[in-house]
């Protein structure tokens, strides 16, 4: 079985330093002791891009310190919050293009992962340009026959929410490239701050929720901008066995009391649940 734990949108700034009201250190701490002491089985841990708020090198050192916790190999992207080259003076040993793009292909247990980089300087969209989609057509034509998972931080697929407006731009043309390929099983994006999955032009996809503060993810949400919320929080655990992917959300931070602690009341005799 392949396990590979997922992680969007950490945000991180040096510690005691808060983002929204929340110390984003502290809780990437969370998350990374929490993989530590639960997952150290996985195979690796992907982090979906926003690996800091500011792409500070205070801020990608702080990161640093907290992605060696994990005591797992680990593969970084960039998202929006992210600066190309601040990213890559931090972190040399990513792989990426001759052009500068974060993109790479890495076997993870009986897994193909392929990274994108959606990242467009100076905007909150997200971008994949003729260059970016010209090398994952190659790419995924190198092995036609591994189960594939293809990554990126900014989700190609509406969700009807206020951060539609800096999805990627053109996402036919992603939907297009991917669609050649049926060995691609699964996309997954970070971005949104929630959790959502379902099929996207034939393809199943997942936005994974986000480590720093999630998003109201409901219909209303969808105006200048949707509802932030401190908890809950989660990292994902993606595993994989005999061509089957399983995603499962697990919430880390405790969040105090959200629902009434109460036993439900006893269900009559013959009542459904």
């Amino acid at each position: 079985m392949t396990k590979l734990i997922l992680i969007a949108d950490p945000h991180v700034l040096p510690p005691g330093a808060a983002a929204h009201g929340i110390r984003t250190f502290d809780r990437l701490a969370q998350a990374c002791d929490d993989i530590a002491r639960r997952h150290a089985d996985a195979d690796a841990c992907l982090f979906l891009g926003d690996l800091t708020e500011d792409a500070a090198p205070a801020s990608y050192g702080a990161f640093a310190d907290l992605r060696d916790r994990l005591g797992l190999p680990v593969h970084l992207s960039v998202g929006n919050h992210d600066a190309r080259a601040a990213f890559l003076a931090a972190f040399p040993e990513t792989p990426h293009t001759a052009d500068g793009f974060v993109q790479f292909a890495v076997r993870v247990g009986d897994l193909r992962l392929v990274v994108l980089d959606s990242v467009e300087p100076g905007v909150h969209d997200g971008n994949l340009c003729d260059r970016r989609l010209s090398w994952l057509d190659a790419c995924l034509g190198e092995d036609r026959q591994t189960p594939t998972l293809v990554a990126l931080h900014h989700h190609p697929w509406p969700l009807g929410m206020a951060v539609d407006d800096c999805m990627l731009r053109q996402p036919e043309r992603l939907a297009a490239v991917v669609g050649r390929h049926p060995q691609v099983r699964l996309m997954v994006s970070g971005h949104v701050h929630c959790g959502a999955s379902g099929l996207w032009h034939g393809i199943a996809f997942a936005s994974i929720a986000a480590t720093n503060y999630t998003t109201a993810h409901h219909q209303a949400a969808k105006g200048e901008q949707g509802d932030r919320l401190t908890q809950p929080v989660s990292y994902t655990i993606l595993t994989a066995a005999a061509g089957q992917i399983l995603l499962q959300s697990h919430f880390f931070a405790a969040a105090g009391t959200l629902l009434p602690a109460a036993s439900p009341a006893p269900r009559a005799a013959g009542q459904g649940g």
